[in-house]
């Protein structure tokens, strides 16, 4: 059972501060946490095409769809981890991503060859970790920046957030691992 990405946007210009929050939409599936910018309108009025990754002199936005509303397919979903995502050709919303925005992200938003850097980092003051935008969209996690890096986010602390119960049947809930980051440049 795959899991896609939690995103937190709590502290970001978007929520506390107005900064804006386009309709975007994709060829493609996309996970929540998925970075880019956006792209030509697509529908000649105020929906943009999402491109992933980061292109100069671009705005960066993140995808942050709420897990829950009101049509069907939310409804059938419930916003649950192994199934939810953005589908491709549906309109969904990206928040511009603003240097000092801090945000939070769960593993799955980072890509799998670079997760180690940041799951193996248990005190997040002394060990730094950041985190650089991939062509993909998805979040390259190290422990050093490169000149040559457009967008760097340094890791704050790690939160775990819900819970779990376990049966002799089954395990109910989930227990997940957010990672809280600080946008440092861009």
């Amino acid at each position: 059972m795959a899991l896609h990405t939690v995103f937190n946007s709590t502290n970001m210009a978007s929520t506390k501060f107005a900064e804006r929050i386009f309709d975007v939409v994709s060829d493609k599936n996309i996970d929540n946490g998925t970075f880019g910018y956006l792209g030509d309108l697509a529908d000649g009025d105020s929906v943009y095409n999402f491109k992933t990754g980061v292109k100069d002199g671009e705005t960066v936005v993140v995808i942050d769809n709420p897990a829950w509303s009101e049509d069907e397919s939310s409804i059938l979903n419930r916003g649950a981890r192994n199934r939810y995502t953005n589908e491709a050709g549906k309109v969904m919303r990206a928040r511009v991503v603003k240097v000092t925005d801090e945000f939070g992200i769960s593993v799955e938003g980072i890509e799998a060859d670079s997760r180690k850097v940041i799951e193996d980092a248990t005190d997040f003051a002394s060990n730094k970790v950041y985190l650089t935008i991939g062509v993909n969209g998805k979040l390259v996690a190290t422990a050093t920046v490169k000149d040559t890096d457009k967008f760097v986010a340094q890791v704050m602390r790690k939160r775990i957030v819900g819970g779990a119960i376990t049966t002799p049947l089954r395990t109910y809930g989930a227990k997940n691992a957010i990672y809280e980051a600080k946008v440092i440049k861009m």
